[in-house]
């Protein structure tokens, strides 16, 4: 009969554990983030469309008025995309270490 190989334990614990800890607070850490990342997103789409709406309603807001809301609407997307693509790309680094670890 071969010989079992021993976990690694840590404090009596198994590292296994540790591991398989850290591996669930990841996806509970990237599924809030997902989660309030969405909502956000959707207050900031609600934003666009009521300031859309005061550029058509209002008068003295026409002309380059139009042009910096275009703007800074274009801005605000871009850098959401930057963000989500940033915390993505961390908590990916973060799941292949835990995988890594394992």
């Amino acid at each position: 009969m071969p010989d079992k190989k021993e976990a690694p334990v840590f404090g009596g614990i198994p590292t296994k554990a540790f591991t398989d800890a850290g591996e669930e607070m990841l996806k509970f850490m990237k599924s809030t983030f997902d989660a309030t990342f969405e909502n956000v997103a959707k207050i900031q789409s609600m934003n666009e469309r009521v300031l859309r709406e005061m550029i058509e309603k209002g008068k003295e807001l026409q002309g380059d008025g139009n042009r910096v809301l275009e703007e800074f609407i274009e801005k605000a997307h871009r850098g959401q995309s930057e963000y989500k693509k940033t915390i993505d790309d961390g908590f990916k680094k973060l799941e292949d270490l835990m995988k890594a670890a394992s």
